[in-house]
């Protein structure tokens, strides 16, 4: 007597063909969990060797100066000496020429055409601040000349001020008069805060040489830390190049880009040494790493890709 086909072994066999199913696709993967693991644990040991590889570099790399724009600090053995060197006309100048640059900004795209209410609002609230800075300006204690040159920078924002309130408008070409117009203040005010800077800068550093042997000496390296757009012609770059003799970014003198934090530019130092002894182990080019490992080899891929 055959026997009877129950749903029950209908079920059974659904699930045995499923299972073998199943085993076929995942024939190929056998051990590959196991595998997945260890390469991501090599990995990870990877990354901590070379981890601990970089803080050793930065050990070993002798006195390192920081610079932010208003503090420098000397990094070496277990001291941290810091000096805050920029005096309040250095920022009172950067100050006010920040003035007309402001009123530029909220102006440069309403221009030829009705200033909105909430402009509008935005104008007058700058105006207040513009009017207490301009009283407030023969109490900095700066020279007559320079005091003059601050005034009529103050002067012509507030003009231009009054007169996009008053209208409600403001043209292109007045914008552009006022800008071409300050121009010769801003540049004055610029050349006495560059010479102010520097002159501070080096009243430091050669404080700090007094300090160090000449082979310690030989040995600084200098982080400048600063946004991306000044960082062509950058002063800090351009004083400490000259001081150590070199010719800018390079093995003495590190621009931290878009880095304010002191410790994360002690990592980027670290890394940059550790990369340049790699860079001459493996590869005999010092600064190999510092380029994109992969960028050469692209490059010969780009040209014969494009050459199709």
């Amino acid at each position: 007597m055959a026997k009877r086909f129950t749903p029950s072994a209908a079920l059974a066999l659904i699930l045995l063909g499923a299972l073998l199913a199943a085993g076929d696709a995942a024939a190929p993967r056998v051990g590959r969990p196991a595998a997945d693991e260890s390469f991501k644990e090599v990995n990870a040991a990877a990354r901590a060797a070379y981890r601990r590889a970089r803080e050793e570099s930065l050990a070993r790399s002798g006195p390192v100066v920081l610079f932010d724009g208003d503090e420098l600090v000397l990094r070496y053995g277990l001291q941290r000496l810091s000096a805050r060197f920029a005096p309040e006309k250095h920022h009172d100048l950067k100050t006010i020429s920040h003035v007309p640059l402001g009123l530029h900004a909220l102006l440069v795209h309403r221009v030829g055409r009705p200033l909105a209410d909430d402009r509008l609002f935005d104008l007058r609230c700058y105006r207040a601040l513009v009017l207490a800075v301009e009283k407030a300006l023969p109490e900095r204690g700066l020279g007559r000349a320079t005091l003059a040159r601050q005034q009529q920078i103050v002067a012509a924002s507030l003009k231009l001020l009054e007169r996009a309130l008053d209208r409600q408008r403001i043209e292109r070409k007045e914008l552009v008069a006022f800008a071409r117009g300050v121009r010769p203040l801003l540049e004055a005010s610029a050349v006495e805060a560059a010479r102010g800077e520097i002159d501070a800068l080096h009243r430091q550093m050669t404080t700090w040489r007094a300090r160090l042997t000449e082979k310690e000496w030989k040995r600084l390296t200098v982080i400048v830390m600063g946004s991306q757009m000044p960082r062509k012609d950058n002063l800090a770059v351009q004083y400490f190049a000259r001081l150590l003799g070199e010719k800018g970014e390079g093995k003495r003198i590190v621009y931290a880009e878009a880095i304010f934090d002191e410790t994360k530019a002690l990592a980027l130092l670290g890394t940059r040494l550790l990369d340049t002894r790699i860079g001459e182990d493996f590869f005999d080019d010092p600064l190999r790493m510092h380029r994109d490992l992969l960028g050469d080899a692209g490059k010969v891929h780009l040209d014969e890709l494009f050459a199709k």
